[in-house]
């Protein structure tokens, strides 16, 4: 069991002898030796493989600086040593540079954070190590075992066995099975047995609680460290110079502050507690073992450089800090840990302001016991992991690794990794040529537009001057021809205008060609900077375009994976199993899935507004308010701002439970129906009144019609009865007349003839007789 030492224990100068305190400091110098040579071993060897070249010129890139205009701009960062050349441009010459790295390097570390460090959710899980004993028991009925020998049992009606006095696995031998016992006696009074199976599913759903448990501790780990803030940074160092380098966890003291209640009532008291931090390392602080390969874990050592101000350095003074080795220190002032020049002139304490910044390395190696030792620090082993602390060429510090596995606590992230280097290449070493290309082109576009924005002036001056004696091209100027040049008649003869002609559309041409260069050879397109560039106007198109633009970031989302969170995220719970609570401990695996959850869900955002739709649908079994929440993940929203609170959901559960959909579209549909029938029926009756209103009103024409010719023909009719009438009557009168004189035939015919056609034809014959032989006629 390994420890550190603390204050108490801490070997002090007052306690020990003269001659202790001097083979003490002997082991630690002697050891600083082997430190500063290992330590000069990796800064050569960082030097020599020639990436701190690259990184200068990729953050020249960035910068917007070359050989010509670098004593133009003030530069962003001051690691310049001599590595990139500076040259004086040529007169005259254009020394502008159109920056394109900054953006697409800003742009794929936004799109990248974006993507792999959502608000809402985090890109890992820990997952409980399925154990094949426990699950292949899972079915097994028969009653379980205790180690007593007696039958498990748990009280009636419980549905898992009741709470065992010592947790660990069962293990079913011979058909005993250990690990679980019997309640109390006093529980047991109403019990029934418990079969294997059930124990088996105990120990799994212990083993899923704690791993949430392990999750929430590391996660509040990183929150309260703000991992974000750091990741970011490491992505922005990735896409900038290829590479970015991750710490953790380091254990940090933290001052925090709580409230305590007493007798005098609340009061706030400061704890001072050790928690894991992540932390980003500047690459260019970070000097592992040269022989490491193409991984750091593979080397021997690593070292990291920070500076450190005279006055921390002298804060630093307490316990498990080695303080004669920090007066030495502060006596002699900061050194170079390259060349070995001291920073400052003076040997004295007072010559070292409290500004002045000292070289602080922390180098992680195995250290033996003996020099652990000497540095006042317990170790059990003949070698351990330990991070060693030197300031200037002296140790100041020994502590054994916080994790017993020695693995170095650094994650090295990489844009696209070199075979054989840990150091990668970034986006601005992708588009370097590029950069290069267009800075050429608007340099002459520039020179150009110079050269042709005015005319050049061909002068004979043997043969004319200016009036003023001045060579310069100014307005109304005057020319004449020199005494004794007889030859020419117009002084014009001896000046000729010259125009440059521009070539503004063949250079743009070849600035268009290098633009979209950076496009191809970074496999960013424009899209992904908010821009259209290139992409077609469809939205079919541009769909496909970024899909496929997608696949790079993939490849970056699988690489952070495998570089940073399996392993950093690993190393937490190494810690939690080390210092954790023990209820967050157990066989977990690490389930890395920024590439499978959140890039996958980045790019299927657009799918999920159908989704919400279909989910509304029973038939497809979805769960509307989960697809909602994925929804507005989507929108990069919290889907807590938008969800009811405690209050809301008792008044909603209080409700009558809501009646089955396929009842409600079934009710909606019949009421359509019903609706669609009696609309049906409405029209077909006021169709039917509308034709019995047409058919009354023809009915009632036609019997005004009829009318009409009835009373016609009842007018005729009288018409013809008043005549036959007047006839009769007339018939009437002359049969009377004739009767009274039916002695006078001759009178009577006559009459008769007189009135024919007068009266109606006799009915009957009158009275009288016809003459002689026509009887039968008359």
């Amino acid at each position: 069991m390994r420890q550190a030492i603390e204050a108490d224990d801490i070997l002090e100068a007052e306690t020990e002898s003269e001659q202790e305190v001097s083979r003490r400091m002997a082991v630690i110098e002697a050891y600083a030796l082997i430190m500063k040579e290992k330590r000069k071993a990796a800064i050569d060897a960082r030097r020599a493989s020639g990436i701190e070249t690259i990184w200068q010129e990729d953050e020249d890139a960035y910068e917007g600086l070359d050989q010509f205009n670098r004593t133009s701009y003030t530069k962003g960062r001051t690691t310049d040593s001599g590595l990139t050349e500076t040259r004086k441009p040529p007169a005259g010459r254009s020394t502008v540079l159109p920056n394109i790295t900054r953006p697409y390097c800003d742009a794929a570390a936004a799109r990248v954070a974006d993507m792999l460090l959502p608000t809402d959710d985090r890109n890992w899980a820990i997952r409980n190590t399925p154990n094949p004993k426990l699950i292949k028991h899972l079915d097994d009925t028969a009653p379980a075992i205790g180690p007593d020998g007696l039958p498990m049992t748990k009280p009636a009606g419980a549905m898992q066995p009741a709470p065992a006095q010592k947790p660990g696995m069962f293990e079913r031998i011979g058909g005993a099975v250990a690990g679980m016992f019997n309640p109390a006696p006093e529980q047991a009074q109403e019990t029934q047995p418990v079969t294997v199976g059930e124990v088996a599913q105990q120990e799994i759903d212990k083993a899923k609680v704690s791993a949430e448990r392990a999750q929430t501790v590391i996660d509040d780990y990183l929150v309260e460290c703000r991992y974000h803030a750091e990741v970011r940074k490491v992505i922005e160092s990735t896409t900038r110079i290829g590479t970015g380098i991750l710490k953790g966890p380091h254990p940090t003291r933290k001052k925090t502050r709580t409230a305590k209640k007493s007798a005098a009532g609340w009061q706030v008291a400061m704890e001072i507690k050790t928690a894991p931090v992540s932390l980003a390392v500047d690459p260019w602080n970070f000097y592992p073992d040269g022989n490491c390969g193409d991984d750091i874990q593979n080397g021997s050592y690593c070292f990291e450089r920070d500076d450190i101000t005279a006055r921390g350095l002298r804060e630093l003074k307490g316990p498990g800090y080695i303080n004669q080795m920090i007066d030495l220190c502060l006596e002699e002032g900061p050194i170079s840990s390259v060349d070995g020049v001291k920073k400052s002139d003076g040997n004295s304490k007072a010559s070292v302001s409290d500004n002045d910044l000292f070289e602080i390395w922390y180098g992680h190696i195995s250290v033996s016991k003996k020099d652990m030792e000497a540095a006042g620090c317990e170790c059990e082993h003949e070698y351990a992991p330990a991070v060693v602390t030197m300031v200037n060429d002296r140790i100041i510090k020994i502590t054994l690794s916080p994790l017993d596995s020695g693995e170095f606590p650094y994650d090295v992230m990489v844009w696209q990794s070199k075979i054989g280097s840990w150091a990668g290449i970034g986006v601005a070493r992708h588009i370097r040529t590029c950069q290069q290309g267009l800075t050429g082109a608007v340099r002459s576009l520039m020179d150009n537009n110079a050269i042709s924005s005015g005319p050049q002036f061909i002068m004979d001056t043997s043969k004319i001057e200016p009036q003023n004696g001045r060579w310069e091209i100014t307005p109304n100027k005057i020319w004449r021809k020199k005494v004794g040049t007889e030859d020419i008649t117009d002084v014009r003869q001896a000046m000729m205008i010259v125009s440059i002609e521009t070539r503004q559309a063949e250079i743009l041409n070849i600035v268009n060609y290098w633009t979209r260069e950076a496009e191809n050879v970074t496999g960013l397109p424009m899209l992904l900077q908010g821009q259209q560039g290139n992409a077609p106007n469809t939205l079919g198109a541009t769909q496909i375009v970024n899909n496929n633009s997608s696949t790079v970031l993939r490849r970056i989302a699988r690489t952070f994976d495998d570089r940073i969170t399996e392993r950093h995220i690993g190393r937490y719970y190494e810690w939690v199993l080390l210092h954790g609570p023990d209820d967050a401990k157990g066989d977990f695996q690490i389930d890395a899935r920024g590439s499978s959850a959140l890039i996958e869900r980045d790019m299927q955002n657009q799918a999920q507004m159908q989704l919400l739709g279909m989910s509304l649908n029973p038939a497809y079994g979805f769960d509307p308010e989960k697809v909602a929440k994925e929804v507005v993940k989507g929108m990069r929203l919290d889907h807590k701002n938008f969800a009811f609170d405690e209050e809301q959901k008792k008044a909603m559960a209080e409700r009558q439970p809501p009646e089955d959909p396929r009842i409600t579209a079934a009710k909606i549909m019949m009421e359509g129906k019903l609706k669609s029938e009696e609309m049906e029926t409405k029209q077909l009756a006021d169709r039917t009144v509308a034709e019995a209103r047409m058919a009354l009103e023809r009915q009632n024409h036609e019997a005004r019609e009829n009318a009409a010719d009835r009373k016609d023909v009842a007018d005729g009719l009288k018409v013809k009865l008043t005549d036959t009438t007047l006839k009769l009557k007339m018939q009437e009168k002359l049969t009377h007349e004739a009767a009274a004189q039916a002695d006078d035939h001759v009178v009577a015919q006559h009459r008769m003839d007189l009135f024919k056609g007068q009266a109606a034809n006799p009915a009957v014959e009158p009275i009288g007789q016809a003459p002689a032989g026509e009887a039968f006629i008359k």
